[in-house]
């Protein structure tokens, strides 16, 4: 009887969990998101510490799960799939990771780093999913940023950054490949919006 409970206990603690479990028991296909190649920039990068934090989501996006819209207001998810983290932080990572690797700034960090930084850069995940719904399968990937001023308490900038990408076809691996190049995409935008001549002027000047 004890085992029982056990079980029972497990199961439950399981399915509160929101793992994407699939039915059969067998674990999930793991997807990582992979981060943009970008050029570094070419000389000196701004005497700025920028803080990345963790993007902001409605629940069916905070989630490891690979959302799929089959029209405009439902969702569902890939079975059997997940990301190799919960959303928004897998989000967070790979755009500091970029961050980094262009150089415009002397030093990029998450809150995870417990320092303190002139400024940051906070997005909302408004889309991040594969489209299906009577049309073409496509990636679509949705992110309003801001950059704000942490010392002032202000937002400098900011703006929303959307874009589509056809897949090939609606099967997981097609549409992850899809979302990956919708988020690259948006986020070289971004990136480009950030540090563009004005942009970056104003973070100089503002160190």
């Amino acid at each position: 009887m004890r085992a029982a409970r056990n079980i029972i206990g497990l199961c439950l603690a399981l399915a509160m969990s929101g793992c994407a479990l699939a039915v059969n028991g067998a674990p999930p296909q793991t997807y990582d998101l992979v981060a943009p190649e970008v050029k570094p920039v070419r000389g000196q990068p701004l005497p700025v510490q920028l803080v990345v934090r963790t993007p902001t989501a409605v629940r069916a996006l905070n989630t490891e799960r690979i959302l799929v819209r089959p029209a405009h207001e439902r969702i569902s998810y890939y079975p059997d799939a997940a990301w190799s983290d919960r959303l928004p932080r897998l989000i967070r990572a790979r755009l500091t990771e970029a961050l980094e690797d262009s150089g415009h700034f002397n030093a990029v960090v998450t809150e995870d780093d417990r320092v303190t930084s002139a400024y940051s850069l906070q997005i909302a995940i408004r889309a991040f999913e594969m489209s299906v719904n009577g049309k073409p399968p496509e990636g679509h990937v949705a992110l309003s940023a801001k950059i704000v001023d942490e010392r002032a308490g202000k937002v400098v900038a900011s703006r929303r950054f959307e874009t589509r990408v056809r897949a090939k076809s609606d099967s997981v691996s097609e549409g992850v490949a899809a979302i990956t190049t919708a988020f690259h995409d948006v986020s070289r935008e971004l990136m480009r919006w950030m540090t563009n001549g004005s942009r970056r002027s104003r973070l100089g000047a503002g160190s």
